[in-house]
């Protein structure tokens, strides 16, 4: 909403044209954007109340509300990626110091 009111100065002032044109397309069809913008709110809403969060990466689950009964806080979902995308004998589970270092000055 802050968009129709100061969005068009500020994607300008950014050099973002494309924004531009949008924020002036929100300001001409307003009524419309307005029924856009509610059904996107009332969308969101109802997937929200089905509790269902789920997180797939390449079709694995990573993450399951339904399974766990919680939502993941952001460093535990990049802790759980990381599983899925550096593979076992690349990664470094706790380095010592010295893993960093070389001796070559």
């Amino acid at each position: 909403m802050a968009l129709l009111f100061i969005g068009e100065s500020v994607f300008a002032s950014l050099r973002m044209p494309r924004a531009v044109e949008a924020v002036k397309w929100m300001k001409e069809n307003q009524g419309t954007f307005l029924i856009i913008f509610m059904l996107c709110n009332m969308g969101s809403s109802s997937l929200v109340s089905t509790g269902a969060f789920e997180v797939y990466f390449n079709n694995e689950l990573v993450f399951s509300k339904l399974q766990t009964g919680k939502l993941p806080d952001a460093a535990y979902l990049l802790q759980e990626l990381n599983r899925f995308v550096v593979k076992p004998r690349d990664r470094i589970e706790n380095p010592a110091p010295d893993d960093f270092m070389s001796d070559e000055l």
